[in-house]
């Protein structure tokens, strides 16, 4: 079939949030009597990675289950769902920063989970309409066949209902969080209604699938919806332990940490002997001191999934300009304070980098307030769990990934190079992210070192410091035994700054880095 590639502009919002994050745009109908997808159908389908050629022949062949993260993705899934028999579509793919690198987990959320269940396929690069760049998904998609499983009896509902949870169970244990929150609903939906919570039977598995589900959101880290799914489990089930524990994670992470503190008195009063609990309501004392940070921090994070207008970046940039004023309002001298708070503030940061990627001044009020929170090693006290720890390191990479993003788009300007050189020596600072470079877990930190050292070519320094900060970075990196690239860009870095220089101090320093990096 030929036709024309579609403009963006032209595909349908299909996402359940209408956020842009699934696109289709219908190049053929489906057959009148087709069927569409629903869990545990069977699919062929045919595909091909990108928008062009405009054909839907010559493509590769898949087949999978609904419902058991077998599909490329879970959100080609969702557009396949939507999809009748017979019919080809084009379809965009949209994950923000966070949703791709868990980064957006809070540091009482478990950091060893991943959401990237994108196996088949890797991320293309794509350039949307207003001229922004992201890890975005292109495809063409042809469904074949659908063979939907027969309705299930209502007196087998139950039965099955187990059935599902167990497969859905299966898959959380495997870290499938999006296919395991899918599975788990689907047996949810198979359980006989029972408005005034009469039938100890349904409720017996009903409670326990809606904090399962809830767990699986938590994990995702869309904290709104597993309140309401535990909060929905509560009314069943007042007395439930394990729903008061994750309605009091799911106000942490929505920062309504007052509430947090009260929800974990409540599992204490239950449980007194609770060290979870305990120290929860201790973390939810100190963060709630914050609380008008938070309130700040909730206005940018819905500006940051709109739609990236020149409003919505001029909306951006004067909100975080006020979240930096009202950062500095506060005393966060310790390592403790220092890592909670940029595990809570940085995603919402680094995602709205990315959306602003060609606005120089958003660019540069998200930088000061991403200076402002990076934790640094005036205080070396340990912070108070490794999980902050691990989160707060993983984050360290999101900031170097995304900052490489954020230099590739061509707004750099000396204030924002000399930022960028700051923030490279306030990471590598810390010994967790040191070491981490050193096991080469912080892939991005050779692509900001070239990006820097073209910077510096490019974009003359403002005052001394952007060179200071780049001497500082290759000291701490010459501390660890480097890779061979990082080595050889940061020579080229030396040299740049022993060239620029007329300082005698900065000269001898330059000099002895020099001759401390490997051949």
């Amino acid at each position: 079939m030929e036709t024309a590639v579609p403009f963006i502009e032209e595909f349908e919002d299909i996402s359940s949030s209408h956020n842009g994050k699934i696109l289709k745009k219908v190049a053929q109908l489906g057959r009148p009597d087709g069927e569409t997808p629903r869990f545990e159908g069977n699919v062929k389908i045919e595909y091909a990675l990108g928008l062009e050629p405009p054909t839907f022949s010559n493509l590769d062949t898949a087949q999978f289950t609904v419902g058991y993260n077998q599909a490329p993705s879970l959100e080609l899934e969702k557009a396949i769902c939507s999809m009748t028999e017979g019919e080809m579509s084009f379809v965009i793919t949209k994950k923000s920063y966070a949703e791709r690198k868990h980064n957006k987990l809070a540091p009482w959320v478990d950091p060893s989970s991943s959401t990237d269940l994108d196996s088949l396929i890797s991320h293309e690069r794509c350039q949307t309409p207003d001229g922004t760049s992201g890890y975005d998904k292109k495809y063409r998609i042809h469904l074949i066949s659908v063979e939907n499983p027969p309705p299930v009896a209502q007196e087998d509902a139950l039965y099955w209902a187990e059935e599902r949870k167990a497969k859905a169970t299966e898959m959380f244990k495997r870290q499938q969080w999006g296919a395991a929150k899918k599975a788990y609903k689907a047996a949810l939906l198979l359980i006989p209604d029972d408005p005034f919570n009469e039938n100890e039977e349904t409720r017996k598995i009903s409670v326990p699938l809606h904090l399962s589900i809830a767990t699986c959101l938590l994990k995702l880290a869309n904290y709104h919806k597993a309140l309401n799914y535990t909060s929905a489990a509560l009314d069943m089930q007042p007395d439930s332990i394990r729903g008061m524990e994750l309605k009091a994670k799911a106000l942490m992470g929505m920062q309504q940490f007052e509430q947090a503190k009260q929800a974990w008195n409540a599992v204490l009063q239950k449980d007194s002997g609770s060290s979870e609990a305990k120290e929860s309501v201790k973390l939810c004392e100190r963060l709630s001191h914050f609380q008008p940070v938070w309130n700040m921090l909730q206005q940018l994070e819905g500006l940051v999934v709109q739609a990236p207008t020149p409003d919505t970046k001029s909306s951006i940039a004067e909100t975080s300009a006020k979240l930096l004023a009202l950062l500095n309002q506060y005393n966060t001298d310790t390592m403790e304070s220092q890592m909670l708070i940029f595990s809570i503030v940085s995603p919402t940061l680094l995602d709205g980098l990315k959306v602003c990627s060609t606005d120089a001044t958003a660019i540069q009020n998200l930088l000061q307030v991403l200076l402002h929170t990076l934790p640094t090693s005036q205080n070396n006290a340990a912070p108070s769990t490794p999980r902050t720890t691990h989160t707060t390191t993983h984050q360290a990479a999101g900031v170097c990934e995304v900052l490489v993003h954020v230099c590739q788009q061509g707004v750099a300007n000396g204030p924002i190079a000399d930022m960028v050189a700051e923030i490279i020596r306030k990471t590598l600072e810390q010994p967790q992210n040191l070491n981490a470079v050193r096991r080469q877990s912080l892939q991005g930190v050779r692509p900001l070192l070239e990006t820097l050292l073209d910077w510096c070519l490019e974009v003359p320094p403002t005052n001394a410091q952007r060179d200071e900060n780049i001497m500082n970075s290759v000291k701490y990196l010459l501390s660890v035994s480097l890779p061979a690239d990082i080595t050889a860009v940061s020579r080229e870095l030396m040299v740049n700054v022993k060239e620029r220089t007329s300082d005698a101090s900065t000269m001898k320093q330059v000099e002895s880095i020099i001759a401390q990096l490997p051949a």
